[in-house]
């Protein structure tokens, strides 16, 4: 199935199981971030907490797709990304992409 495009609902169950693994990278780094600053009603709490998950799930979808071509989910639905003349993709077109 190399150099196929995979379907559109191979692809919504693979977006729908990645967000159920996101959530669980998020939960585990909610939680080291709320061991850490514990004054949850400071004024910079909240959009420091926001950019804080953002840049973890950069974090996880930037190094996945840079090595390997592949996060978790799509690892399981078969699915891989790669780069407009089929190669692996880099870090600047991982960044971009998030």
């Amino acid at each position: 199935m190399e150099g196929s495009i995979p379907g559109f609902w191979r692809r919504m169950l693979a977006l729908a199981y990645e967000f159920l693994l996101l959530l669980g990278v998020w939960f585990i780094a909610a939680f080291l971030f709320h061991l850490i600053f514990r004054d949850t009603s400071a004024e910079y709490f909240r959009p420091l907490f926001q950019f804080y998950l953002l840049f973890i799930g950069g974090i996880y979808f930037i190094w996945f797709w840079t090595h390997g071509g592949q996060t978790l989910a799509m690892q399981t639905w078969k699915l891989q990304l790669v780069s407009a003349n089929g190669g692996k993709v880099t870090t600047q077109q991982a960044m971009v992409r998030y």
